[in-house]
């Protein structure tokens, strides 16, 4: 009998662990996500919105703060949208100083939007020379506040 219960147990621990895909190194390994890892998105790689996006060398940078307090707007989204027919580029997140950058930016011009729940959104246009990085200095956002109605 304890023999029994010895063998099922172990086909039962031998089941589990391969329902979960071939063993490290063996089989086709991919990203955990289904994708084979040729496709998979390298760490520090840029959210590319429209794959046919012109890819430059220059980065845009700046930093985000509240007007009222002076202090940095925490994770505040940085959104970079061409200036003709207003496409999304790129876009990014600040850091938990404020600061923000975009890397991988074509030589032309575009519109900064910077946005964060509690503030009024607030639209920069910023030109990208070749050869030059842009800075977008601070970019203070206005409070908004908004009341709502009762139920």
């Amino acid at each position: 009998m304890k023999k029994i219960v010895l063998f099922y147990a172990l086909l039962l621990a031998a089941t589990g662990a391969l329902a979960q895909g071939p063993p490290p190194g063996m089989g086709n390994s991919g990203d955990g996500n289904g994708r084979s890892r040729s496709n998979a998105q390298t760490p520090g790689q840029s959210l590319n919105l429209d794959g046919n996006v012109p890819r430059g060398n220059q980065k845009v940078s700046g930093f985000v703060v509240s007007e009222a307090l002076t202090s940095a707007v925490e994770f505040a989204t940085v959104a970079l949208f061409s200036k003709d027919g207003h496409r999304p580029v790129d876009g990014t997140a600040a850091d938990a100083r404020g600061h923000f950058s975009i890397g991988r930016v074509a030589p032309g011009n575009y519109v900064l939007e910077v946005s964060f729940i509690g503030y009024a959104p607030k639209s920069q246009d910023i030109t990208v020379k070749k050869g030059e990085d842009a800075d977008a200095g601070v970019i203070k956002l206005a409070a908004s506040t908004q009341t709502l109605q009762e139920v």
